[in-house]
């Protein structure tokens, strides 16, 4: 699927008009990013039992705290783009676009007359245009985390990872 026209320069913008720490990390921009809305942020792993190959992470606005869960049985890199992510939706303004099906898969042990209760949500359809939005706030933040304006040892490794997916060492041969 092609991206949206505009889409980099639409989440530039977003990103033009909030407080980003100096030194970055995802858990300084969600600080930064609640006081900026004056809602609090918290950000909690997913339960062990949580369906990961279903979702990876989840933003639930709750009554007085948005609370963003992420995969922590990866790579703290893949954590924090995870994270990147979540508060991409919350950045752009998007409205949690969820159903019960998928709350429950990420919290298996919650009954599901709770998760429709809790939530009394409709089935709601995947909008690709807000997935793709969040996920290039998330990149853009990103390179944020090795830009040299503050770099942090996690930051260093994301970028790392982001950068150069894959090293081929050739050694010292031919070399003088």
């Amino acid at each position: 699927m092609p991206l949206p026209r505009g889409l980099r320069s639409r989440c530039e913008k977003i990103l033009s008009n909030l407080p980003i720490p100096d030194p970055f990390s995802a858990d300084a921009f969600a600080d930064a990013l609640a006081e900026h809305r004056g809602r609090p942020i918290s950000m909690h792993p997913l339960p062990s039992t949580a369906d990961t190959a279903a979702h990876t992470g989840l933003w639930v606005p709750l009554a007085s705290v948005d609370a963003v869960f992420y995969e922590s049985r990866t790579s703290l890199a893949h954590q924090t783009l995870i994270k990147l992510h979540e508060l991409g939706h919350i950045a752009a303004g998007h409205q949690p676009d969820y159903n019960p099906e998928m709350i429950q898969q990420a919290f298996p042990d919650m009954e599901p007359r709770y998760v429709a209760k809790l939530f009394g949500l409709p089935r709601a359809s995947y909008d690709s245009v807000e997935e793709q939005e969040a996920e290039t706030i998330a990149l853009l933040l990103a390179s944020r985390l090795g830009s040299g304006r503050g770099t942090t040892p996690d930051g260093k490794r994301l970028t790392a990872t982001l950068a150069h997916p894959v090293r081929q060492d050739y050694g010292t041969a031919g070399t003088r």
